[in-house]
């Protein structure tokens, strides 16, 4: 019987199955973790598999940490939980640093399970550009139910109220923030089936000499005079995003 492909072209009709021509597709059915919006290409996506070794960290309050969590994960094997200090503000932080790209539209998305007393879960990029360090701050306040951005005071302002999120096991929300490094400013927040423009707030920017380069945050805060430990997956950084909703 012969084999190959056919005369008329790299590609015949199948009779049981369908071709695939969407790489994004064809990568997401082979595990990638980049499966919530797919646009922007990829410049470092994290599930957690392969450790923490990408990522340092830092929290306040007694009892504070961070570490793998094989119980909890939006696919598996592993998320990480965040674990707050029990006191009323106290958080628990990942950072991711990377060099700084061509400037342009810039992604950063994850998805987090709230535990009841987790006040802000937190999308904080930090942009130093050798001159001026721009602080791209986007939170999910669970209290409320709300999406914040700061002013240029850094006094938090509401940008959009999709409301509070489901808590339990494996109950994830995931959250998107994009935004322009060329212009500075905002672009859109994307969370879980809605998306909104925020392209009229701008970013927290301030004198800085720093060495050129990008932070990625991911920050758990607590509301309450209690610990809390929710668990963060699916991390994905992305350039190149388009322009508009």
């Amino acid at each position: 019987m012969p084999h190959g492909t056919p005369d008329w072209g790299l590609k015949g009709p199948k009779s049981t199955v369908y071709g695939l021509d969407d790489m994004a597709e064809l990568a997401v059915r082979l595990g990638s973790p980049v499966s919530y919006d797919r646009r922007g290409d990829v410049m470092f996506h994290e599930d957690f598999s392969q450790g923490l070794a990408a990522w340092t960290w830092n929290c306040t309050g007694d009892g504070c940490g961070r570490a793998l969590d094989c119980m909890s994960a939006v696919a598996a094997p592993y998320g990480i939980k965040l674990t707050t200090g029990p006191d009323d503000g106290d958080d628990s932080w990942i950072l991711h640093s990377m060099y700084l790209p061509q400037l342009g539209l810039i992604g950063l998305e994850a998805s987090c399970m709230p535990t009841d007393d987790m006040g802000r879960f937190v999308l904080d990029v930090l942009f130093f550009d050798g001159v001026h360090s721009t602080r791209f701050w986007a939170d999910y306040n669970h209290a409320t139910g709300e999406l914040e951005v700061p002013n240029d005071a850094f006094v938090l302002q509401v940008v959009a109220t999709p409301g509070v999120q489901q808590v339990g096991t494996n109950s994830f929300f995931t959250f998107k923030a994009v935004m322009d490094l060329a212009t500075p400013s905002w672009a859109r927040l994307l969370f879980n089936d809605q998306a909104y423009d925020i392209s009229a707030y701008a970013p927290w920017v301030v004198l800085d000499p720093s060495a050129a380069r990008m932070e990625f945050y991911l920050v758990a805060y607590t509301a309450a005079d209690v610990s809390v430990s929710p668990t963060i997956d699916r991390v994905v950084v992305t350039q190149n995003e388009p322009i508009g909703g």
